[in-house]
């Protein structure tokens, strides 16, 4: 169970930080519902979890042959429970932040699978109780991150990628797909976004979706944009700045606007912890430092989704700037 005391209204500083990092997050305290929500499944090595459309989205099994996917609400009840099966496949690849769920209870998936003859990537498209699994085809686009956009369309971000082919600047890196897996458009061309040397823009992209926005991180852009649902330009801006150079960050975008990244950044001597929090006026990310990992799951409506006990309950944070 989480330590209420870490995120009570205000998030215990640690005393290594600058004074300029400890004025920046004395602006923000985060206040901690008395109620936690406790997962009824159990998390295991490689288990990767997401809120994503009013439920937690937990995956088993994801480099084996059929994924687990659970569906856990609100209170803790499991809602639904599904093995991801395409005919003749198996070997599946599902990473980290390839799986997302709509309000309408539709889940999309991206990942790769071996056949008999080949391997490719696809966009699995999931009905609520996982009876219906349609899928779609992607090779040799490969796709790092997907999610559900508030009308119902499933937005993918991945890049064309061949052995032995030059890379196409001019591709599209976002695509965006109906419910029935058809294509409606791409946008957001690689040459676009500003990367060091040949780095991929796309890959370790991460995607989340409010009722009205769709936000994206680009790591090797070092670029947060933010979409409207007609795929405007609404947000852009740099990411935040690590104090390391492989940290693990886990992003969530508020139906509000506000925008949190919980962080987990290791050094050779000591590992730090804290929650980026976006100032939109400044367009600057102020850090709060924490005692202890804080995963951030994502966002239901305004409060956050956290967890510091590896899975076992969910703590809902509340932000508030003072």
């Amino acid at each position: 169970m989480y330590c209420l005391t870490l995120v009570l209204l205000s998030i215990v500083l640690c005393a290594t930080y600058s004074g300029a990092l400890l004025a920046q997050s004395a602006k923000i305290n985060f206040a901690a519902d008395k109620e936690t929500t406790d997962i009824p499944v159990v998390f295991r090595p490689q288990t990767f979890a997401v809120w994503s459309g009013g439920a937690l989205v937990v995956v088993e099994d994801r480099f084996y042959n059929n994924p687990l996917i659970h569906i856990v609400d609100r209170q803790g009840k499991e809602i639904s429970r599904f093995l991801l099966t395409i005919p003749h496949g198996g070997g599946f690849i599902v990473g980290d932040w390839k799986v997302a769920r709509g309000h309408d209870g539709v889940v999309a998936l991206v990942g790769s699978v071996d056949f008999p003859e080949q391997h490719g990537s696809f966009l699995a498209i999931v009905s609520p109780d996982g009876s219906n699994q349609k899928f779609v085809q992607m090779s040799p686009y490969v796709p790092e991150s997907v999610t559900v956009a508030g009308d119902g369309t499933i937005w993918v971000v991945g890049s064309h990628r061949e052995r032995n082919v030059p890379v196409d600047h001019d591709q599209d890196l976002i695509r965006r797909y109906d419910k029935s897996g058809t294509l409606l458009d791409s946008f957001i061309t690689w040459g676009s976004m500003e990367t060091v040397g040949q780095n991929d823009p796309a890959v370790g992209s991460i995607l989340m979706a409010t009722k009205d926005r769709v936000g994206w991180y680009s790591k090797y852009a070092h670029t947060y944009m933010e979409f409207s649902l007609d795929q405007t330009v609404i947000t852009r801006l740099k990411s935040w700045t690590s104090s390391v150079e492989h940290p693990l960050d886990w992003p969530a975008l508020c139906e509000d606007g506000s925008v949190f990244v919980g962080e987990q950044a290791r050094s050779a001597h000591k590992t730090k912890w804290g929650i980026f929090a976006l100032d939109r006026e400044t367009t600057t990310w102020n850090f709060i430092p924490t005692k202890e990992s804080v995963i951030l799951y994502g966002c239901e409506g305004t409060r956050l989704a956290s967890s510091s006990d590896y899975g076992r309950s969910i703590t809902w944070l509340e932000a508030a700037a003072h």
